[in-house]
This record gives structure tokens, C-alpha cells and sequence, in this order.
């Protein structure tokens, strides 16, 4: 099982919105079902980060949330809507990860196998490994798996899975740090049973 997650902030405003969406298909499927999309949408790049232009980024999510064969997500869109984030901070950081994780224990406490954690890169001090890893103890210390959840930071460029998690997130975002209460029926009918609306204060 993967889990991945990207972030999307005003730090400004102290608000950050965390989300992102669990599979059971390995990375490496995620990456060929994405490539595969970005061509069949017309998106002449396949290489392109989906992010990296406007244009790019609205043709793709308006294509993949009437696409009913996107189906790496599934009803599992996963998020966490935060106030009171005014910086990165490690302890405030574990302590949000720790608190999403909370909301869909119940679907992993019972899990038979590994469970990776992948999020978008955030450089805490540039001691990526040891952070990593503190992150693992902590959670695994926290919650009680079957096998083990194991953290780690990517680059989006990487792994498709985080390019998805930061198009969701980032409507997530609209909705929810903006506060117009519109999320389209992809995110509605594809949540985890998580209060799309609720805050945690970090």
C-alpha cells in the first residue's frame, strides 16, 4: 500500500491543506497509468511535471475527473485541512502527518503489509534521511501496524502519485483555504470519509 501526499500553504494566513490519495498498485504503475493519461489527454509532453504551466495542469485534472478509468484513487482521497501553521516546522509537521493518519487507521491497523508513506520533498534542515526516519519511529511508535509504515520524501518529478496528490490537494485548497465551500463531485465522491470541511488547529 502507498500513501501519497503533497502540501499546499499560506503561510501567511497560517493555513495549510495536506492531501492526497492511498493505492495498493506500486509506483511504478502509478508513473505508467499517469504517462499513459498525459498522452491520451493531448498533452504533448509526456516528460512535463503536470504543474509545471496552468494550461497543463487544468487540462489534466478536467480530463481525469470525468475519466472512469481513473482508477488508481477510488474512493480514497485522503486530506487535512490545518490553521495555525505559520512556518515548516518538524513537530508541527509530524504531528498533522500523525493526526491524517488517525482519521484512516481503522483501514490500516489491519493491513498485512508494508506500508509506504510518500510525500513531497520538504527540506527540514537538508537532513532528508534522519528526518525520514524520525518520522517512522514516530508514527510506528504511535500507531500499531501489522508489518511497518515507512516514510519517505520524494521528488514529484519522480513519482506521479504526488503530481495527482498536489492536483487534488490544490482544489482542495480553493475550497477550503478560500473558503467558498465549491468542491467539484471528483473530490466529493472520492473522499475517505473525512470531514471535507473540518479543521485541525497544528
Amino acid at each position: 500500500m502507498i500513501i501519497y501526499l503533497d502540501e499546499s500553504k499560506k503561510l501567511w494566513e497560517g493555513r495549510i491543506v495536506l492531501g492526497g490519495f492511498i493505492t495498493k498498485h506500486k509506483h511504478s504503475y502509478i508513473n505508467k497509468f499517469v504517462k499513459n493519461k498525459i498522452s491520451e489527454y493531448g498533452i504533448k509532453n509526456v516528460a512535463l511535471e503536470l504543474k509545471s504551466t496552468k494550461a497543463t495542469w487544468k487540462i489534466f485534472y478536467e480530463k481525469m475527473i470525468k475519466d472512469n478509468r481513473f482508477d488508481i484513487i477510488k474512493n480514497n482521497i485522503i486530506w487535512i485541512n490545518v490553521t495555525n501553521y505559520y512556518k515548516d516546522n518538524l513537530k508541527q509537521y509530524i504531528k498533522i502527518v500523525s493526526e491524517l493518519i488517525w482519521y484512516i487507521y481503522p483501514s490500516l491497523k489491519n493491513y498485512n503489509k508494508n506500508i509506504y508513506f510518500i510525500a513531497d520533498r520538504i527540506d527540514f534542515w537538508k537532513k532528508t534521511k534522519m528526518i525520514e526516519k524520525l518520522i517512522e519511529e514516530k508514527i510506528n511508535n504511535k500507531f500499531k501496524f501489522k508489518k511497518s509504515l515507512y516514510f519517505q520524501f520524494e521528488s514529484s518529478k519522480s513519482y506521479s502519485g504526488i503530481q495527482i496528490s498536489d492536483l487534488i490537494t490544490y482544489q482542495l485548497r480553493i475550497s477550503n483555504i478560500n473558503n467558498d465551500g465549491v468542491l467539484d463531485d471528483f473530490i466529493t465522491e472520492n473522499s475517505y470519509n473525512i470531514d471535507l470541511l473540518g479543521e485541525f488547529k497544528a
